[in-house]
């Protein structure tokens, strides 16, 4: 992050995540399913921490609250994405063969025309790839971090990306001042206690009660079972109920 910035880090963070969705796409047994899973919570840490920060760096007063708020919604959104398209998908799927080897030659005019694993889940799945390509084709256009740039000592480009941000009427100057002002209590405060380590996160007892409060807050969030709301239609199907009803059911949970 202190290397190439919150802006970069995105964009490889989208770029890394193109391999696992095609490995999903394209799977032909489910370990190579659960690999490419498991691939793809890789980027999706990486892009969870650095777009925050970008939020946080590369939007003015007005709009970071917004935007802040945006970044959760927007996995909320996807979720309720993922399960239309499942609910659109669920006759296909009870239809056919859910694995089964792909041709390389294979070639499709139509989607209507495509094998049953294609459009039972093999393209909703491919749907992950448009996020990232979208991040990919619009973020080199974003204002960069004026924190990043001060950061590397280009200030002439942090003034005019706070430009960017404020507006050319804002006082510049004064702005420039403060995150200078910042970075350089930032690099004082590093320099007394040094770099950084995984131990410190136990060093001491405030450490340590702030580590436990932290990992227990995200294991509480994991094990309440709202991790299979994703994959709900396919638990609630092959329970007995409905397709319709199932997803009804994951709608309003």
């Amino acid at each position: 992050m202190t290397q190439w910035g919150p802006q970069k880090i995105v964009i490889i963070a989208s770029i890394l995540f193109i391999c696992p969705v095609l490995i999903q796409t394209f799977a032909n047994s489910r370990v190579m399913m659960l690999v490419g899973k498991l691939l793809g919570g890789i980027p999706q840490g990486i892009f969870n921490v650095a777009a925050s920060n970008f939020v946080s760096e590369a939007s003015n007063l007005r709009m970071r609250g917004p935007l802040s708020a945006l970044l959760p919604l927007s996995a909320i959104g996807g979720i309720a994405l993922g399960l239309t398209i499942g609910y659109e998908r669920i006759a296909y799927v009870t239809s056919g063969t859910l694995f089964r080897a792909l041709p390389v030659c294979q070639c499709v005019c139509l989607i209507s025309c495509l094998p049953i694993d294609w459009l039972s889940w093999r393209l909703a799945l491919l749907m992950q790839i448009v996020p990232p390509i979208i991040c990919i084709a619009t973020l080199p256009f974003a204002t960069t971090s004026p924190i990043f740039l001060v950061k590397k000592g280009r200030m002439e480009d942090a003034r005019k990306s706070l430009g960017k941000l404020y507006g050319v009427t804002a006082d510049i100057p004064a702005r420039l001042a403060i995150i200078q002002q910042a970075v350089a209590i930032e690099r004082e405060e590093a320099a007394k206690i040094g770099a950084s380590s995984y131990k410190d996160l136990f060093s001491t007892a405030i450490s340590r009660k702030r580590t436990f409060a932290s990992a227990w807050l995200w294991f509480t969030y994991q094990a309440n079972g709202q991790v299979f709301l994703a994959s709900g239609l396919y638990f609630l199907i092959i329970t007995g109920k409905s397709g319709s009803r199932s997803f009804g059911l994951e709608c309003t949970c």
